[in-house]
């Protein structure tokens, strides 16, 4: 086939040098778009396998914990607790201010 073009567009005037840039051309334009394609089907690949892997990822309900207390009770066992700031009128500690 491509020398079949090159006899065609050497038959139509163009000369043997041109014909055989020509036909380089054409064929290094083809090898880009075919690696530009892999390169961007590669990528999608790698997404899809880094999205797989992060979706198999266990994460079970007893290894979650809140990093903040949840109850009154748990609020007052933490360090530096101030009935004052929480306005906790319950606690032995707490002081009307006015």
């Amino acid at each position: 086939g491509e020398r079949r073009a090159s006899s065609w567009l050497v038959y139509r005037g163009v000369p043997v040098v041109g014909a055989t840039v020509l036909l380089w051309v054409v064929k290094l334009a083809v090898l880009g778009v075919l690696l530009y394609s892999a390169f961007w089907l590669a990528l999608l690949l790698v997404c899809v396998v880094a999205v797989g892997w992060a979706a198999n990822q266990s994460h079970s309900d007893e290894e979650f914990h809140l990093q903040f207390p949840t109850t009154l009770e748990e609020l007052r066992e933490t360090p530096g607790y101030a009935p004052n700031l929480y306005n906790d009128t319950s606690h032995e500690m707490y002081k009307d201010d006015d």
